[in-house]
């Protein structure tokens, strides 16, 4: 009951304070006061979180040198023109080292559910560079839409110089879960010297 009665005094207390200012600094005085609160408010507003921000950065920004200093990462020797070209052709595999590779390509079809039982063949000159030969390869299979995606993305995985340049897809109707699909690759061999 006493604090009651004393917020009661106390809050008449600053009431009748501020009347007092009031009839002191007259409605020009008042009138500024205002302003001056007004001004001060959104001023308070803006610089408190700012510089709560800045002493945030200001802790993060100790914090990152008191870490450890890394030594940048090693770079990569510079190759002349002739050694750049030695590994450019050592990424594509020999000519005479296909067949094993055409085998891993059909284990890998097998592996994915499609059986390739026939295809045609050509090996020619790469006509953008006279190091490079072409492979063309066109199989012709029956297979559902998932395993021809899992087997394409498979043979790009294992074998980075083979290229699928064509895919023609045929299903007699949309309720059948295979379609007649023709798979044109691209195999960029290196000449064996």
């Amino acid at each position: 009951m006493e604090s009651s009665l004393l917020n009661r005094i106390t809050g008449a207390y600053w009431l009748r304070q501020l009347e007092i200012l009031r009839f002191q600094l007259g409605w020009l005085g008042s009138l500024g006061l205002l302003a001056l609160i007004a001004c001060l408010l959104p001023g308070l507003m803006l610089v408190l979180p700012a510089q709560q921000q800045l002493q945030q950065k200001t802790q993060e920004l100790a914090w990152l040198n008191q870490q450890p200093k890394t030594k940048p990462l090693p770079q990569a020797p510079l190759l002349n023109d002739e050694q750049a070209l030695r590994k450019f052709y050592r990424q594509f595999p020999l000519a005479d080292e296909l067949s094993p590779q055409l085998a891993e390509l059909h284990q890998l079809a097998l592996e994915q559910g499609i059986v390739l039982t026939a295809g045609e063949y050509k090996l020619s000159n790469d006509a953008n560079d006279p190091n490079l030969l072409r492979y063309e390869i066109i199989f012709p299979l029956h297979s559902s839409y998932k395993n021809l995606k899992s087997f394409i993305a498979a043979a790009g995985l294992k074998f980075p110089t083979l290229v699928l340049s064509e895919i023609n897809i045929k299903r007699e109707s949309i309720s059948d879960n295979s379609a007649q699909i023709k798979l044109n690759f691209v195999w960029l061999l290196v000449r064996s010297h």
